[in-house]
């Protein structure tokens, strides 16, 4: 089981300072964390999408998502932005997460906590290990008294769906989405916590 420590400042973790569970560990990632954090996003958000992006348009997209000035800019914020790395082993990171705090979502307008970005490598789905970074995220959001949790996700992302689902998070709207590929869209999922 992971337990969260809210009462820590997120922001002062590093790679090795994890919660642990038999087979992932958590950590709060923090500046020291960057280049990890480049190096997964970059990995992960490629093997998932790639597909619905031209090869120019898909690395404009990891530059400004997962350029190591960029994340450094949100690291730095830790009031606005939280994130997480999540390891099988001291050398293995098998995944990431970010959060936005305070965040509107868009159906309601309603602010809270904001799922930004949840990956895993390939081959790691499917063992459980999004719950349980799900669950460390919603246990810091309501330490920090978020009422709700909210995501976007693609409406072809059937798997993902159903991993929210089963979390307690329910779709209350969608919003558009295009790609190179075409418009694709996106489901808002929210849950009540």
């Amino acid at each position: 089981m992971i337990l969260a420590t809210p009462e820590i400042d997120p922001g002062s973790f590093t790679l090795a300072s994890m919660m642990s569970s038999a087979t992932l560990s958590i950590a709060a990632a923090s500046l020291a964390d960057v280049a990890v954090l480049s190096e997964i996003g970059r990995e992960t958000y490629s093997d998932h999408f790639s597909a619905i992006w031209t090869p120019g348009n898909l690395s404009r997209f990891l530059e400004r998502d997962f350029s190591e000035s960029a994340l450094r800019t949100t690291l730095a914020a830790p009031d606005r932005h939280s994130w997480w790395i999540a390891t099988e082993s001291p050398d293995r990171v098998a995944g990431f997460a970010k959060v936005n705090w305070n965040a509107i979502e868009p159906v309601t307008g309603m602010r809270g906590a904001e799922l930004q970005k949840i990956y895993f490598r390939r081959g790691i789905t499917g063992k459980g290990h999004g719950a349980r970074l799900v669950n460390v995220i919603i246990e810091e959001a309501v330490a920090r008294g978020s009422g709700l949790i909210w995501l976007d996700v693609l409406k072809t992302n059937a798997g993902a769906q159903r991993l929210y689902a089963r979390l307690g998070f329910r779709i209350c709207g969608e919003q558009p989405f295009a790609a190179d590929t075409g418009e694709i869209g996106m489901f808002i999922m929210r849950r009540d916590i």
